[in-house]
């Protein structure tokens, strides 16, 4: 019976086995902004400054980086309408809309879905 429930092993992607070359730098600067936001607004309060100012730092760095690529994909004829491009954008706002660059409350997911 329990051999009924298992997953086969067929089934199962091994995380080492995905290649990380295949996403898009504008989504990968979107997905690092999600995680520095998310990791800041979850801080305890008595974090150090210093590392606070290191990772808003940080996730300014990925934001301005992202918001670069974006530009250029946008401005090219050729990459304007890629999935590459889409794809990065809609990682990109899902982020922003998250409010990671900005100090509010780091939104819940039931809060997006009664958004």
């Amino acid at each position: 019976m329990m051999d009924a429930l298992l997953i086969p092993e067929s089934s199962v992607l091994p995380l080492m086995d995905f290649d990380f070359n295949q996403i898009p730098p504008l989504s990968i600067h979107s997905i690092v902004c999600l995680a520095l936001g998310y990791r800041i607004h979850n801080a305890p309060r008595d974090l150090d400054s210093r590392t606070v100012r290191h990772l808003w730092s940080r996730l300014y760095h990925h934001r301005g980086a992202a918001i670069r690529i974006l530009n250029t994909d946008i401005a090219g004829k050729n990459t304007r309408a890629s999935d590459n491009t889409i794809s990065g954008l809609v990682t990109f706002l899902v982020q922003e809309v998250g409010g990671s660059h900005k100090p509010t409350p780091f939104p819940t997911f039931s809060f997006l879905l009664n958004f």
